[in-house]
């Protein structure tokens, strides 16, 4: 037994030492996450104490979910999944985003299938007065507004 003395030694320490590793590196972990917390309450107490009225954080908002519109082609990919680039930001067009029409536009293809997925309340489009304008294969124009939430199209409208 006596020349096995250094062996248990050995293994004792390496036991301890994993130990104090095991310690420390749970430590390192929870300091880590607690730091993480503070930003995080720190960024929400900012938030709260902001001194803007509502539309001014709306106009100052970008990215998320809320998607600017500003052409044909990205109004007709509205809900498809898609994720495109606009203004150097990049934004999926899901069913869940917001769109924010930008100016009025105006298409030459269906927008039936987007206005009845607005009627089922799958889409949601803030049109801040904007309309969008669909001229159909015989050469009419529909206008789509605000007035009727995208869902209507109608054959004139008040300029």
């Amino acid at each position: 037994m006596k020349k096995e003395n250094g062996a248990i030694a050995v293994y004792v320490s390496v036991a301890c030492l994993f130990i104090v590793i095991i310690g420390v590196a749970a430590f390192i972990q929870l300091n880590n996450k607690q730091s993480s917390q503070m930003q995080q309450l720190q960024q929400v107490e900012a938030a709260y104490n902001t001194q803007t009225s509502m539309e001014q954080e709306y106009q100052t908002y970008s990215g998320g979910e809320i998607v600017p519109i500003y052409t044909g082609e990205q109004l007709l990919k509205i809900g498809s999944n898609e994720e495109i680039y606009i203004n150097g930001k990049i934004y999926k067009l899901s069913i869940n985003s917001t769109y924010v029409l930008e100016n009025d536009i105006e298409i030459s293809s269906s927008f039936t299938d987007i206005a009845n997925r607005i009627k089922n309340n799958n889409i949601l489009i803030q049109g801040n007065g904007y309309k969008i304008i669909e001229t159909n294969s015989l050469g009419e124009k529909l206008y789509y507004t605000e007035d009727t939430n995208y869902e209507t199209a109608q054959t004139n409208v008040n300029e």
